[in-house]
């Protein structure tokens, strides 16, 4: 890892002057500035706040860093809702890291951060808000199941997706689907390879033939008209599905649309189940079964988690399960 004389040497000035660059105490020119933040980006030296901090008083702040700030739905208010308690249980602030990632890996940015540790939500695999992180030696805990390389080494809280995907599957295989298309989050997400092992695991249970050409994954900035499309043309090319189960409400409600424009009725000729519930079932009739993900417990836990790392309370690695329940509605029905 490179140290600050690493910077001082590459960028041909003083340690105290690179010290000075970082802290902004005393002011340094424009292209001295400029100079040390080239080398301290090369060589991947980072700064951080946190390390800075050390034995001085915490600022008592966590921060909830968002893979997609834009894309806030009900169940971010319920999960934001949970770290809130917990923040006000052990008198903490909460910074809500909204800012675009790619400026997140900056030397500049990371030492400005006042956060004593963060959460990082939706992990894909690699992730590299993770690996920086890492780097940085900042206190850390994730939401959701943590990059195969990294999950020894870091706490998290997470549902158990793998398991509530056989529950959903099962529930459809019972009803006498045995064509059931699976619309699952982006690849590179690790919920997505979680899910899919559920889904795979109730048709193997029952000696079932995975339907291996209904399993789809959604690109993560996927337009509301391009996934229409898609499963328009699910429908019409492949006839024989007669469930449908999706990443969340969103996608549900696009299946609601595509099905109404071809004349599909549902729960009639199609089922349909979610997994996340956004806040789209409201609209929908017949009312949308989904998965009740406990986002407000995934909050707390992890708030509470992260805050007990950096009061130097949770040395040992913890993985926390939230416990999950299916809020079943009206729009899954007995294969006719």
């Amino acid at each position: 890892m490179a140290t600050i004389t690493d910077v001082a040497k590459k960028a041909g000035v003083s340690k105290s002057t690179v010290s000075n660059v970082f802290s902004k105490k005393r002011p340094i020119g424009q292209a001295v500035t400029k100079r040390v933040m080239e080398a301290a980006k090369e060589l991947g030296y980072h700064p951080t706040y946190w390390a800075r901090q050390q034995g001085l008083p915490r600022n008592r702040i966590i921060g909830l860093l968002l893979q997609n700030p834009s894309a806030f739905t009900s169940f971010h208010f319920a999960l934001l809702n949970g770290i809130v308690q917990a923040c006000r249980e052990y008198s903490y602030r909460l910074l809500i890291n909204t800012v675009p990632q790619p400026w997140t890996m900056e030397p500049e940015y990371v030492a400005e951060s006042p956060v004593d540790g963060e959460i990082v939500l939706d992990p894909t695999d690699p992730d590299k808000r993770i690996e920086e992180r890492i780097r940085q030696g900042m206190p850390m805990v994730v939401i959701g199941r943590p990059p195969y390389a990294y999950a020894p080494h870091l706490s998290s809280v997470d549902n158990d997706n793998a398991g509530a995907a056989q529950q959903v599957t099962n529930y459809l295989l019972e009803l006498g689907h045995t064509q059931i298309a699976f619309l699952n989050a982006a690849r590179e997400t690790t919920v997505a390879l979680a899910r899919e092992a559920g889904f795979r695991a109730a048709f193997q249970t029952r000696r079932t033939p995975v339907p291996e050409s209904l399993l789809f994954h959604r690109e993560q900035d996927m337009t509301e008209e391009t996934l229409l499309e898609h499963v328009r043309q699910l429908l019409r090319r492949k006839p024989q599905v007669t469930a449908i189960v999706t990443d969340s409400s969103w996608e549900a409600a696009i299946v609601y649309r595509a099905a109404a424009e071809a004349g599909i009725d549902i729960p009639a000729r199609l089922s349909v189940f979610a997994f996340m519930n956004i806040g789209e079932q409201i609209r929908l009739k017949p009312e949308l079964s989904t998965v009740n993900l406990n986002a407000e417990g995934l909050g707390f836990e992890a708030a509470k988690l992260l805050i007990e790392r950096c009061e130097g309370r949770g040395a040992q690695i913890k993985q926390v399960a939230i416990g999950t329940t299916l809020d079943l509605k009206g729009s899954c029905a007995t294969k006719i």
